[in-house]
């Protein structure tokens, strides 16, 4: 699964119980995997957070999540750790692996020295996580 940054994925931090990071933008991703129709991602509270339109994904700005699970929040890793947490919750569409290979790839482009290691406790331990968090609802338009 190959992902590129198109545009956005700034955040901030929030003071947020559950999530520490905020995306303040919409964060655009060309992904090699093509969706067919149109899907709208709503999440649990029924809050929009995300659309995915032939290969592009865009995650809302305002989408909340927690960064890297067990380690440190690095800056140049943070818009593959959101695309990461938001294939975590939504658990569809796609498989574990490929949620994990496009975080790689993010962190490929981004240059991010440690990808490999943090690719490795994914792979490890994502298992653990995997659909276990604030369950997403997909809309057809």
């Amino acid at each position: 699964m190959i992902v590129r940054r198109v545009s956005g994925g700034k955040f901030d931090r929030t003071s947020h119980p559950k999530w520490k990071y905020r995306l303040s933008e919409h964060l655009v991703l060309w992904t090699s995997h093509r969706v067919e129709e149109p899907i709208l991602i709503r999440s649990s509270s029924g809050y929009l957070i995300g659309e995915w339109q032939g290969n592009l994904l865009t995650i809302f700005s305002g989408y909340m999540y927690d960064g890297a699970t067990g380690w440190p929040d690095h800056k140049e890793a943070m818009v593959g750790f959101a695309f990461h947490d938001f294939g975590y919750q939504l658990s569809q569409i796609l498989t574990r692996l490929q949620w994990d290979q496009g975080m790689k790839s993010l962190h490929e482009q981004a240059n991010y020295k440690l990808r490999h290691v943090v690719f490795a406790g994914v792979r490890l331990g994502g298992w653990k996580f995997f659909g276990k968090s604030e369950p997403v609802r997909i809309i057809e338009i």
